[in-house]
């Protein structure tokens, strides 16, 4: 080949915007390349606590902000990166969520991936990665019932079974410290049946396991179980809040994919 076609290739090369790009974010020599962690935003409130983030966290970690729903254009003064990449990488150590509403906290603890938020956690808790939940936003009223409250509340305890760290709800006073997160569980062995065909096993205590496959449990269905017996749900089904009181008086562990949330 000839001395100046190999000149002019190389200097193409050079010239490319994309090879600067790589060459400027290659760390300096003798440089440490601080680990990644990934901001989940999707509403102005979280917006406005991105500062506080940085402030906290800067140091150790590099930022990056994932922007979903309302806020998906809006410009920050972190770097930006969509949330589709974000999951396909697996180069981020850490999650932020500055702000989580009740809706995404009960989908976070049923599993559900139906939002890019409830996605990167779902992502992130299955990888290992910790997760830290910043404020949640319930969007309680005066009169909102007292069963709806705990509801919700119980979702809070399943995240945190899972490893999240949980902050506290919004109209609260801030702790200093994030409040203790729960061991996670040994996992529970799966039976086949529902209750319409129960199938029914004694566990190491010797209480009986039931393994319950419908979408629904209703306190219909909740008194039906003996007491002090092991419920398994898979992680789609759905339990009201007065089943919920049901499982409580009849002293049920309740599992959901193998995590004891009751």
């Amino acid at each position: 080949m000839e001395e100046a076609l190999v000149r002019e290739i190389v200097a193409r090369i050079l010239a490319d915007p994309r090879f600067l790009a790589m060459v400027t974010a290659l760390p300096q020599s003798g440089a440490t390349t601080k680990p990644l962690a990934l901001v989940a935003a999707d509403s102005e409130a979280a917006l406005a606590l991105l500062a506080k983030l940085q402030e906290r966290w800067g140091d150790a970690y590099s930022l990056q902000v994932c922007l979903s729903g309302s806020v998906q254009a809006a410009k920050t003064p972190l770097p930006q990166r969509s949330c589709p990449e974000a999951l396909q990488d697996q180069g981020w150590s850490r999650l932020l969520v500055p702000l989580c509403s009740g809706g995404q906290l009960a989908d976070i603890a049923l599993g559900l991936r139906g939002t890019s938020l409830s996605a990167l956690v779902g992502a992130a808790i299955l990888r290992g990665i910790p997760v830290e939940i910043g404020q949640i936003d319930y969007g309680f009223t005066d009169k909102t019932p007292a069963a709806y409250r705990q509801l919700f509340e119980s979702y809070a305890k399943t995240v945190a079974a899972y490893g999240v760290t949980v902050g506290p709800a919004m109209g609260t006073s801030a702790t200093t410290q994030p409040p203790a997160i729960l061991a996670p569980v040994a996992a529970a062995p799966t039976l086949p049946g529902s209750l319409d065909a129960p199938v029914v096993a004694k566990g190491s205590a010797g209480r009986p396991e039931i393994f319950y496959d419908k979408n629904l449990m209703t306190e219909k269905e909740a008194v039906l179980l003996p007491e002090q017996a092991v419920l398994k749900l898979k992680r789609a089904v759905i339990l009201t809040p007065s089943a919920i009181d049901a499982l409580k008086r009849l002293k049920v562990q309740v599992y959901r994919e193998g995590v004891r949330f009751l």
